[in-house]
């Protein structure tokens, strides 16, 4: 009978010097290289502390914000702002909310306000070709995992559905916990050998933005191509933007909590929150319906044809979903004159 006790405690030994550790090597695992997270990082630690205003989102920020343009159109309208632009390529919610809350635990001294875009919560993940990338690993939390497992347990799916995703959900939380994956990816980054970007200057000098019309890569011209053969079905989903954006929505069935939950992260940061829809095709009902709910404090939904035209021009597009160099510069001015007024009131 002495050995049951004995064995446990031996195990209760194991599995805390293993967290533990696991712990301490978790500390030195980097971003995963080679989506502009990492660049995007370094690029921000050189000028952190000259910045007051943060972006945080998907490519639809990347693409939109041009951080120089807003500042400067918000200087002729007496605010004093330096901004950065942490939208990154194919973030979601949750990427998008570990970002920031990483960038906000050493939040600089003068950071006043958080324009973020407020990407769905859906748990949904099993049958992604990107499910067991180290972007996802990474994300995967305790609070991450918590929230993902919450929303699949909301979403309105089967019940297969739901285990399938949880069941993904719990891999990756436990592949994080035990930096399952990382060894070459840290190892390398500590001894020095990643390779270098000449992307963190470019981030330094334009504040994160950089536009879709400098890639050459084949996956963005494709898109590009894409577009111009085209143009009437780009058309025809435009038109559908407003009426997909005011569909009905269930909020029970909605992570509400997750919205909330990010907002109050920014406003103990000691940052004003406000929620951005940019001008891409994706439409948002239920922001819509938690911006009528009163549950999100601050909404400046710019992805409505109907309210602005202009952005979804085709010559402002460099493909379906993204605006290229002259519509982000067009959007980055609308957007300073928008929200002027509001960050004038709070000075």
């Amino acid at each position: 009978m002495r050995r049951a006790p004995r064995a446990v405690l031996l195990l209760l030994v194991a599995g805390t010097t293993f967290l533990a550790t696991s712990a301490g090597i978790r500390r030195l695992v980097p971003w995963p290289g080679g989506f502009d997270i990492r660049e995007k990082l370094d690029a921000y630690e050189r000028v952190r502390d000259e910045v007051d205003v943060l972006y945080f989102g998907s490519s639809y920020v990347y693409r939109s914000f041009v951080p120089a343009v807003i500042d400067r159109e918000l200087a002729a309208r007496n605010v004093a702002a330096t901004s950065f632009n942490f939208g990154i390529g194919g973030m979601d919610a949750f990427e998008t909310d570990h970002l920031m809350r990483e960038v906000l635990a050493d939040a600089p001294p003068g950071l006043r306000w958080v324009f973020y875009e407020p990407r769905p919560w859906f748990g949904r993940i099993a049958d992604s070709p990107n499910a067991f990338t180290e972007r996802s690993v990474r994300w995967h939390t305790w609070r991450a995992t918590r929230q993902a497992l919450r929303s699949v347990w909301l979403a309105a799916d089967t019940p297969r559905r739901k285990l399938d995703d949880a069941w993904t959900h719990l891999r990756l939380f436990a592949r994080r916990l035990g930096n399952y994956g990382l060894g070459r990816t840290t190892v390398t980054h500590l001894a020095g050998l990643d390779e270098p970007s000449e992307l963190v200057d470019v981030f330094v000098r334009d504040r994160g933005y950089l536009p879709l019309d400098d890639l050459t890569e084949d996956r963005f011209v494709l898109r590009r191509k894409a577009l111009l053969a085209d143009p009437e079905g780009y058309k025809a989903d435009v038109a559908t933007m407003d009426r997909r954006n005011a569909a009905k929505v269930d909020l029970a069935r909605v992570n509400v909590e997750a919205f909330v939950d990010q907002e109050d992260a920014i406003r103990a940061a000691g940052a004003r929150p406000v929620a951005v829809l940019p001008p891409g095709l994706l439409a948002s009902p239920v922001v819509t319906a938690l911006r009528r709910a009163d549950v999100l404090e601050d909404v400046v939904p710019m992805n409505s044809p109907r309210r602005y035209p202009e952005l979804y021009r085709l010559d402002r597009r460099y493909d379906r979903n993204h605006l290229n160099r002259p519509g982000a510069l067009h959007f980055s001015r609308l957007f300073a004159e928008l929200v002027a007024d509001r960050m004038r009131e709070d000075d």
